[in-house]
């Protein structure tokens, strides 16, 4: 009887873990993307988007980025291209729990003998407020003209997109997880 006990709960486990991780990327998908901050780069040629709830589907933010990037040109004037050869890099974050004061070198409580024992962050200089850090981490894509003129996005997972002469991005490397 014990053991027919134990082998329902071992079946009963995994089953429970699998809705709670349906329910949860559910309630995370149908959140609505933000954008908190625009920033330009303040010296150098790194703007910066930070977004709160980014999408969970990198063909969602290739969409959204491709029907937004005009206005965020017009308005907040990025991407910064170098004067000289034409390139940018936008820098794009999702904002996590919020900015934090810079932290950047301390052990983070709790953490021991672990290489994320110390925090690593990113500070925005250009933020007049003193929690302006967000960790690494939270690096969500990076967007960009190369040199050579081509235009791309390199997201945090490891996949890199290139768009082609017809203006669609098409993925040029997958991490093989």
């Amino acid at each position: 009887m014990k053991l027919k006990i134990k082998f329902q709960f071992l079946l009963i486990l995994p089953v429970f873990f699998l809705v709670w991780l349906g329910v949860n990327y559910g309630y995370r998908y149908f959140q609505p993307m933000e954008v908190v901050d625009i920033l330009p780069a303040h010296e150098g040629f790194l703007d910066a988007i930070i977004l709160k709830n980014p999408p969970l589907n990198e063909q969602d933010f290739i969409r959204w980025w491709q029907e937004n990037k005009e206005e965020i040109r017009t308005v907040y004037h990025i991407p910064t291209e170098h004067p000289d050869v034409g390139f940018y890099s936008i820098s794009v974050w999702d904002i996590g729990d919020g900015y934090e004061i810079n932290k950047k070198g301390q052990l983070k409580e709790g953490v021991r003998l672990s290489p994320f024992a110390v925090y690593s962050q990113n500070c925005f200089l250009m933020l007049p407020q003193k929690a302006r850090c967000l960790n690494k981490e939270n690096r969500y894509a990076d967007i960009g003209k190369a040199v050579s003129g081509w235009h791309y996005i390199n997201f945090s997972s490891g996949n890199e997109y290139v768009q082609n002469d017809k203006g669609e991005f098409v993925k040029r490397k997958e991490i093989k997880h």
